[in-house]
């Protein structure tokens, strides 16, 4: 419990913590699926389009903490998308183009802040 409310929390959603699905927003529900997902912290991590419902800030306080949960090793969190905006954080990127590999990229660089 104590694990669950401090994702909430770093999700700015502490204060939504006993509210149903139908009582929050699109982006809020993402927000709960992640914080569900993080607080068992899985070996393996797949998300489809974690930032889509999301404004600007929230998403990239998304990619930090699904960026934190790959940090020790034997762990990796997998990120489709198309919002350009949080390439940065992939230390490798695959561009895929009608379901098949065109390019690969691998980067060993922090985003920016």
């Amino acid at each position: 419990v104590r694990r669950g409310r401090e994702v909430l929390e770093a999700l700015g959603m502490a204060g939504r913590a006993e509210s149903l699905p139908r009582q929050l927003s699109g982006g809020q529900q993402q927000r709960v699926a992640i914080a569900r997902a993080l607080v068992h912290e899985p070996a393996l991590l797949v998300c489809d389009e974690p930032t889509a419902a999301l404004d600007h800030d929230t998403g990239h306080t998304v990619m930090e903490l699904l960026r934190g949960a790959v940090v020790r090793p034997g762990r990796a969190v997998v990120v489709v998308t198309h919002d350009n905006r949080i390439f940065h954080y992939g230390d490798r990127i695959v561009h895929m183009d009608d379901g098949r590999i065109v390019k690969h990229e691998r980067r060993d660089q922090d985003p920016p802040r």
